[in-house]
């Protein structure tokens, strides 16, 4: 009896001493991205990605040291950090975000544009360690697509071309904006000033619309700054000659990051 309780104590004083070097050892950080929202083809060889690692928020350290805006790149298939990251028993969070800028400075008050890129993609995820050393993210879109679906039922082939479309705030409203804010903390983004009011979209040759809507790869497509939109906050002009537009209030929604919006528009006399 005597020989098998020592035995378990020695098993036991093992077990703990492993936890305990396993613990205190550091290894390397593995960033994956599992997934984009909106079921879009993954990230291509070569794209660009910035990553923080910080305890709690992205502007803190992590152990002491400040992995702020570290370039990375997709290379077949895998995300590859340009410094390795070596992951002690401290809890971190992983952000990640594309495109890569190297102007980014303030993670939790990023200025973005759509202007700048079709979209920008953020991710976060939490509780990473050398125990956990593994980071599975999945890439959210930031802005809104806006979807207009324009068919011609007045008979007249006037209306069959169109020359410019443009998205604008109604006369006292600001909430249509190409800049944007932010906050990779908690993955948020909200309209920032100053901003162009108006997205404008110009056709040449011209944009053929016929009697019916047209299926969703030949629409007319925008990105926005996800915003909320009050009924006649929001003008939507279709031209079609110089001398010849029309116009159509947007309706009230709220226009939420990574979701497409589509409004069927028709020309009826």
């Amino acid at each position: 009896m005597k020989i098998t309780i020592l035995l378990i104590c020695m098993c036991l004083g093992c077990s703990c001493v492993r936890k305990e070097i396993l613990e205190n050892f550091p290894i390397p950080l593995n960033i994956n991205i599992a997934s984009l929202s909106r079921g879009t083809t993954p990230l291509l060889d070569g794209a660009e990605l910035g990553v923080y690692i910080a305890e709690n928020s992205p502007e803190n350290d992590y152990d002491g040291v400040a992995y702020q805006n570290i370039h990375a790149i997709i290379k077949n298939g895998e995300l590859e950090l340009d410094e390795d990251i070596m992951l002690s028993s401290t809890m971190a969070n992983i952000y990640v975000y594309s495109p890569y800028k190297t102007t980014f400075t303030d993670p939790r008050a990023t200025r973005v544009t759509t202007k700048a890129s079709p979209d920008f993609l953020l991710g976060k995820v939490e509780g990473i360690n050398n125990l956990n050393p593994n980071a599975n993210i999945i890439l959210q879109h930031m802005y809104s697509v806006i979807r207009f679906k324009i068919r011609n039922l007045s008979g007249s082939t006037f209306y069959s071309s169109i020359l410019n479309i443009t998205l604008r705030n109604n006369e006292g409203y600001t909430n249509l904006s190409v800049m944007g804010k932010v906050d990779m903390k908690d993955c948020s983004i909200v309209p920032a000033l100053p901003s162009a009011h108006a997205v404008s979209i110009s056709f040449s040759p011209s944009y053929k619309i016929s009697s019916d809507f047209p299926d969703d790869d030949n629409s007319i497509s925008m990105t926005v700054i996800p915003t909320p939109v009050l009924s006649g906050e929001m003008i939507l002009e279709v031209v079609f000659s110089p001398t010849s537009k029309r116009s159509f209030e947007i309706p009230l929604t709220n226009w939420e990051c990574g979701k497409i919006y589509t409004y069927n528009l028709s020309i009826t006399n």
